[in-house]
Parts: structure tokens; sequence; C-alpha cells
């Protein structure tokens, strides 16, 4: 059948669709995708002309076909349960912290409310400040006044201490007796004696009463003073007293709420250190999560990889088999690209004629200048196809030995499996393309739920490319 045909069946042929199963994969998606590939090829000539794109067009229909194949990677087995678990256990330190978090920060709400009432009760203590200071100054010289009227009057009174009289009067009247008991007569010698000693007494205070009846004006000043400091000192006392009593009630408060404090900080302490080892336990929880998804990630890398690249390949398939105009361009830019086949896996081709060995070069000289300018360089040899046929034989002749040995007694015609329906999969290939050989390469024992099925090889008859 010719491409066309092909290509035409390809479009006609509506895409199987089925929903994603538990891992997030298609089921119509098989672990090996072939790829096909339609392009016209151009015969080496010796001519560096490039023919055109409808002569390439031209050429695919009476091209004989060859086989390619595409290795898809295998899903690699993954421990589904390990990571639920750690991630479970994650999810578990994760609430833990922020139980303690929000346990913490109501304990610290708390401390901030305790704070802020200690704040308010050392303000008004330091507002009424001013004028407890105020008083208790106004009392304090109050006092100091008192004492000094005080002592005054003290030493006016230390002027009577050891006289017999307060008044010159009660001194006279005293004398006068003593004197007419002297004068009548009928005391002993001792009596008189000691009448005489006494008036001898009276009469050196004398300057001591006199001094005082002096100094008792003075003293009734002192003792009106006296009175109303005393008066003054004893509202001003009351006031100070009630003063006082509101600021030692504050004080109390404050010693108080400052105990609360006290005990409410090392209450956040406390939870602080649980803190810390809770969130210590979330980042090793954390920690253990990530390397095994690290773990994942590395043995999924190729596989992912893989992937990529073959959903890359089947829409540049379906691109090339939907769009004419593309497929006119491809084929085009192929037919120069492909004048001569080239492979970065085939060292051995290229794309520059070599040149002639230096001995063929002499026996041209030898046979003259004329003919040496008539020679031309030989054509390249096609060892591209050889190559190519050599590794595909070598990558089938491992892929049946290692299926060979993973199933024993099983022809590796009878390992072939229906496909997933990856996007890099060949859903619609026509009726009249050879069928896809699948030959299993790999089939990995997976104990977890998202291991995928055996790896598969799959070929499809492509163009022959002539070198």
């Amino acid at each position: 059948m010719s491409e066309d045909a092909v290509l035409e069946q390809r479009e006609r042929k509506p895409r199987r669709t089925t929903a994603p199963d538990s891992n997030g994969h298609a089921s119509d998606v098989p672990d090996f995708a072939a790829a096909e590939d339609f392009a016209a090829d151009v015969p080496a000539v010796n001519s560096i002309d490039v023919p055109e794109a409808e002569d390439a067009e031209e050429q695919v229909a009476s091209t004989s076909t060859n086989k390619i194949y595409f290795v898809r990677v295998p899903r690699p087995p993954i421990n589904d349960e390990a990571l639920k678990n750690l991630s479970a256990q994650f999810n578990e330190h994760v609430n833990k912290v922020k139980g303690a978090n929000a346990k913490l920060a109501a304990k610290r709400e708390e401390l901030r409310e305790l704070r802020r009432q200690l704040n308010v009760g050392r303000s008004l203590k330091e507002g009424s400040q001013p004028e407890f200071e105020e008083k208790l100054n106004r009392l304090q010289s109050l006092r100091s006044v008192r004492n000094t009227y005080q002592q005054k009057m003290s030493s006016i009174r230390e002027t009577l201490r050891g006289l017999s009289c307060k008044s010159e009067e009660e001194l006279d009247a005293k004398l006068k007796a003593l004197e007419e008991e002297i004068s009548l007569g009928g005391l002993t010698l001792r009596e008189e004696k000691q009448k005489v000693h006494e008036i001898t007494k009276l009469k050196s205070q004398r300057a001591q009463i006199r001094d005082y009846d002096n100094q008792k004006t003075t003293m009734a000043e002192y003792e009106a003073e006296n009175d109303k400091v005393k008066e003054v000192i004893k509202e001003l006392e009351s006031e100070f007293t009630i003063l006082k009593t509101e600021r030692d009630q504050a004080q109390g408060i404050i010693k108080e709420i400052l105990t609360k404090v006290k005990a409410c900080e090392a209450e956040v302490e406390n939870l602080e250190e649980e803190q810390k080892e809770v969130v210590n336990a979330k980042n090793d929880a954390l920690a253990a999560l990530d390397k095994a998804r690290a773990g994942v990630n590395e043995s999924m890398s190729e596989y992912r990889e893989n992937r990529s690249f073959s959903l890359k390949v089947d829409t540049a398939i379906t691109k090339i088999a939907t769009d004419s105009g593309y497929r006119k361009e491809y084929y085009s830019l192929w037919a120069q690209q492909r004048k001569y086949a080239v492979s970065d896996l085939l060292p051995d081709s290229t794309t520059v004629v070599k040149e002639v060995k230096a001995v063929d070069v002499g026996k041209a000289g030898a046979k003259g200048k004329g003919e040496a300018k008539n020679t031309k360089a030989p054509p390249p040899k096609p060892q591209g196809a050889e190559k190519a046929r050599q590794l595909i034989e070598q990558l089938m002749a491992e892929a049946q030995q290692e299926a060979s040995r993973k199933v024993p007694g099983r022809s590796v015609a009878d390992v072939t499996e229906p496909s997933s329906g990856d996007a890099d999969d060949e859903l619609d290939q026509p009726s009249a393309v050879p069928a896809v050989q699948a030959v299993e390469a790999v089939k990995p024992k997976a104990t977890a739920t998202s291991a995928r099925p055996a790896d598969l090889l799959k070929m499809v008859e492509l163009p022959k490319i002539i070198d």
C-alpha cells in the first residue's frame, strides 16, 4: 500500500480514548511505543544536486520498506506505601506543630494581656506619684515646723526646772514667810540654818524666774502656732493616708499581676520547648519524605525522559500524517539532509567525500597530468545501512535473550502484550501496513500497585533508505 493511502487511513481512523487508571496513566498506553516514520529518500549519486520535494514524494511508493524499532523504558516499580506512610507521619507532625503553635499563641496572648494590665497599674501609680510626693513633702515641712515650736517651748520650760516658784510674787511670799519664822524665834540652831539656806536658794532663783516671766508671752505664741500647725498636719495626714492606701492597693495589684506574668512566662518557655521538639520531629519527617521522593524521582528520571521523547515523536508523526503542508516541507528538507545516510550512532557515515589516498594520487600522477585532471573521487561506500542492520540485530538478540531468561520456556512471539494507549503509541495504524511485532525485553517483578506492565519492543515498517 502506498504512503498516501496509509496516511488517509490514519486520518480517517478515530483515536481510542480511555479514562486514566489510578496511577494517572491511560490504560491504552503501552510500555513500549512504536513510531512510524514516513519520508522520502533520494538515491546517492555523484552529483551534488538536491532533488525536488515532489520527486522525493514520488519515490516513496517505489521504495522498499525496512523495519525500525523504538524502545521505551518501562515504568519502574514505586513503593507507594512507604511514601504514603512517610507523608502520613509528616502530616501528623504538622498537625502537632499547628496545635503547639495554637497553644503558644494563646499563652502569648494571655501574657500580653497581663503585661498590659501591669503597665496600666504602673501608669496609675506613676500618675499619682506627683500628688503623693507633694503631700508628703508638705506634711514633712509642717511636721518640721511643729517640732521647731515644740523644741522652743521645751527650752522655755527647761528654765523652770529646779525652781521652787514659777513667779516673783510666789517667790516673795515664800521669802517673807521664812523670814517671819526666823524672827519669831523658837527654832533650834539647825532649823534656823536650814531656813536661812532656803532663803538664799530662793533669792538665787529670782533671775531665772524673772527670765521665765519675760518669755511667758513668747511661750503662749509658740503654743498657739503649734496648735495651728497640728490642725493642718491632722487634715493633711488624713488626705495623705487615703492617697497612700490607694497606692498600696495599686502596688498589691501590681505585685499580683507581676506574679501571674512570671508564671505565664514560665509556661511560655515550656511551650516553646515543646514547640521546638515537635518542629524538629516535623523536620526529620520532612527530610525522610524528601529523601524518599528524591529516590523515586531519581528512579523515574530515565523513564520520564524516555516518555517525553516518545510523546514528542508521536506528536511529530501525527503532524506529518495529518498536515499535508508540513509533510511536504518535511519531505523537502529531509531530501536535502538525507542525500547520504548520516547518523551520530554510525561514526563511519559522513556527508564528506573522503579524499583519495596519497598512493592513488601518486599512481595517477605517473600516468600523466592530463589523466589526473579527469580523475574523480570515488563515491562513498554505503556503510550506514550495514551498520544500522547490525545494531538492530544486536538489540534484538539482547532483547530475546533477556525475554527467554525472564520467562523460561516461552517463545518470543508469545510475549506480546496489548497496547495501553499512551500518547506515544501508534493507535491508528492502517490495516494495510504490516503488523507491529512486539518482543518482550524486560519483565520486572513489580510489587507496588503502580508498577507498569512488561517492556515491549515494537517495530513498524518504514521506507528503506538507500545509501
